[in-house]
């Protein structure tokens, strides 16, 4: 069928277009669409047999022939991968770098700030799997939260960002409420700690 399809793309042999024949430009793309759907072997084998053909028919150079097979069976090896391209979320170290510039570098433009190591170790830890969009958000949010007002950015006020950042507005709750709160989110923790791992902090 391919080859048949060869001898019918054959008549746009002499159709060029900026220097480009546009028979060569309709071959190849048909043969990494053709590779594409039925994988690396056939895609090779039928790029193959459609250049020898046009080698035959329009006196086509051997390297059109040699681009033909080998457009196929690229085109097929590359369809075993899918078309998606997975990239690792970064860990907690290149988060404090990130971090780290951030706050601390010459050229940054958010100089005026106390945040120690331990203020930005803790965002780092506490935004497992997330993009630096996070930790970035957060940032902004503190310092907006600094300014308006009229504070100097320290671990309290980033940590305090971070909170409403997760869960909203702090509440005002009366003493009652505030104690049943703790008390319930003390009892996630217990619970957590009797399966042998130290919880690293908790929210009321």
């Amino acid at each position: 069928m391919m080859v048949t399809l060869a001898m019918i793309l054959s008549i746009l042999n002499p159709i060029a277009l900026w220097g480009f024949k546009v028979l060569e430009i309709v071959a190849l793309v048909t043969i990494l669409i053709y590779g594409w759907g039925n994988g690396a072997l056939l895609g090779a084998t039928t790029g193959l047999m459609m250049g020898l053909t046009y080698s035959c028919l329009c006196e086509t150079s051997m390297s059109f022939v040699v681009a033909m097979a080998f457009s196929g069976f690229i085109s097929g090896f590359l369809r075993r991968f899918g078309n998606k391209i997975l990239v690792d979320q970064p860990n907690k170290d290149e988060k404090m770098q990130f971090l780290t510039k951030r706050l601390k570098n010459k050229e940054s433009s958010v100089l005026d700030n106390r945040v120690t190591e331990a203020g930005m170790k803790n965002v780092a830890e506490r935004t497992p799997g997330e993009s630096l969009g996070i930790p970035e958000n957060i940032l902004a949010l503190s310092f907006r939260n600094a300014a308006r007002n009229g504070k100097q950015l320290d671990d309290e006020l980033l940590d305090e960002a971070m909170e409403e950042y997760y869960y909203g507005e702090k509440k005002k709750r009366d003493e009652e409420q505030a104690y049943r709160t703790a008390v319930h989110e003390a009892s996630h923790a217990y619970i957590y700690s009797l399966s042998g791992k130290k919880p690293t902090y908790l929210t009321v």
